[in-house]
């Protein structure tokens, strides 16, 4: 019989009044408990915003990797709320022909209440979907912004690669041992 420790984290997204639109549920272990709550808003998703930076926003498909990635930057001796660091809640799907590619909801959410925006950093996964989603961002986004892609240096995603810097196995490396 095994037994599991689960680890639940709960994050919120809000509105610019400050009202909670978006909620999920994320399990930090093997389990891969993954659930939306009813109800809630994906241009809201989890996200975490800097008062000072108004030019640059970095985007994660998860709010796991967005939270692996302001771990990291706190490991090297960065602040992580001087960066807006902003989950997609999944994986974007473009079209399936790339000039008919829309911009993900809570993007353009963040665009139209930030109109100083001029730098958008791409930080989605290093696999096929996570490709192609860059691709077409990179294709929707290029007349109005300057748009960088940056992957994790290695690993599937910046979970993974932060569990590598940290000499742990990540979630997804221990199901390929199962």
């Amino acid at each position: 019989m095994k037994i599991y420790l689960i680890t639940m984290l709960f994050l919120y997204g809000y509105n610019e009044k400050n009202e909670a639109k978006f909620a999920c549920v994320r399990a930090t272990n093997e389990t891969r408990y993954m659930h939306d709550c009813k109800g809630s808003s994906k241009q809201y998703s989890f996200k975490l915003l800097s008062e000072n930076d108004k030019h640059s926003l970095h985007l994660f498909e998860s709010a796991i990797d967005l939270l692996s990635y302001a771990t990291l930057l706190k490991k090297y001796g960065m602040n992580y709320k001087n960066f807006n660091l902003i989950s997609l809640s999944g994986v974007y799907q473009p079209a399936k022909v790339l000039e008919q590619s829309k911009v993900p909801v809570v993007l353009e959410n963040y665009i139209k209440v930030n109109p100083k925006l001029q730098k958008i950093i791409l930080h989605l996964d290093n696999d096929l979907a996570g490709k192609n989603a860059t691709e077409a961002l990179r294709y929707v986004l290029k007349n109005r912004y300057k748009v960088e892609n940056k992957p994790p240096p290695s690993g599937k995603d910046f979970n993974e690669y932060l569990c590598q810097i940290v000499n742990q196995k990540s979630i997804k490396s221990k199901e390929k041992e199962r």
